[in-house]
């Protein structure tokens, strides 16, 4: 006979647990060991109150009264940018505008100065120093030209006159184009500082580089920049032309250097228009003279307006731009 089967024993079930309602954010409470965090009321940022901070412009997301607080001494961090010129105490950022009130004040502008060309004539050349081999390499036979790096010990020969006492320093510079009969420019191409003698020679060690120091180069006296006057009324409209420009690029534009003719009157800082022709007098760039000697002045390029900067140009001072 058919057996029936067991019935099976039931399952219990536990009852769903009901969800249990989120607390209120101001009501949470913390768990053991930590610090209850209370919730941001609405309206308020960083302990701000709304009725507080109603009017103050935010610089991004920092307020400029906490901009103003937080720069102090330091204008260059990358967070807080320049300060704006302030007429008043005479610091700040330089405007390139144009405008004489927003001009920074006096100082050493010793990079411009250092890596400008400077024209010097045939008797200054004969005068010059040498550069030579570099010291620690003096046993290596090759026929080809040292191409000299930062801190490379290098053997030199003096500048007529000069000591070499440890310390001083000199300028090594490449030949550049002849702008006048006997007068050639000399383009900076590192600065060397002598140190102890070495084997009985001489020798400099590479302390700033501008271009390629290579062997052969001629030494030169190093010149400290001259301190930069305050920029202040016109005295007088003076006109000169250029006399070289830079050959690379092919069209010369911002920060790029070029040489204008002496002028008595000439002082380091003036500014100078340059006119794309004689009819119209149209502006092509405006330039600042950052370094004067004998046969010529060497003005960097601060504002162009054509592209047409060339040799022959007439030049006319029109302000002071430290």
């Amino acid at each position: 006979a058919a057996v029936a089967p067991e019935p099976q024993a039931e399952v219990a079930v536990e009852p769903k647990a009901e969800p249990k309602p989120e607390p209120h954010a101001a009501e949470r409470v913390a768990e053991p060991g930590l610090a209850p965090i209370a919730a941001p009321q609405r309206g308020k940022l960083m302990g701000e109150d709304p009725a507080e901070t109603r009017g103050i412009v935010r610089v991004g997301l920092v307020r400029q009264i906490d901009l103003a607080a937080a720069r102090g001494s330091d204008n260059t961090t990358i967070f807080l940018g320049p300060e704006p010129f302030n007429i008043d105490t005479m610091q700040g950022t330089i405007d390139l505008s144009g405008t004489e009130s927003s001009v920074a004040p006096a100082g050493r502008r010793s990079g411009e100065f250092e890596a400008a060309p400077f024209a010097l004539d045939d008797a200054q050349w004969k005068a010059s120093g040498t550069v030579k081999r570099r010291a620690s390499m003096a046993a290596v036979k090759s026929r080809e030209l040292q191409r000299m790096q930062s801190r490379d010990l290098v053997e030199i020969s003096l500048p007529d006159g000069m000591d070499a006492s440890p310390g001083t320093k000199f300028v090594a510079v490449s030949r550049g184009a002849e702008i006048a009969r006997g007068i050639r420019l000399a383009i900076p191409t590192g600065v060397l500082t002598v140190e102890a003698p070495e084997s009985g020679a001489t020798v400099a060690r590479i302390s700033r580089l501008f271009d390629v120091v290579v062997e052969g180069q001629a030494l030169l006296p190093f010149v400290e920049a001259p301190v930069t006057p305050m920029a202040g009324e016109l005295v007088s409209a003076i006109e000169t032309s250029v006399r070289w420009i830079t050959e690379t690029p092919l069209l010369p534009s911002l920060k790029a250097y070029l040489v204008l003719a002496p002028h008595e009157e000439m002082q380091v800082g003036d500014r100078f228009e340059l006119s794309a022709s004689a009819e119209d007098h149209s502006r092509a760039a405006t330039v600042r003279v950052v370094r004067i000697g004998e046969h010529g002045a060497t003005a960097i390029i601060m504002r162009q307006d054509q592209p047409s900067i060339r040799s022959g140009m007439t030049a006319r001072r029109v302000g002071r731009a430290p």
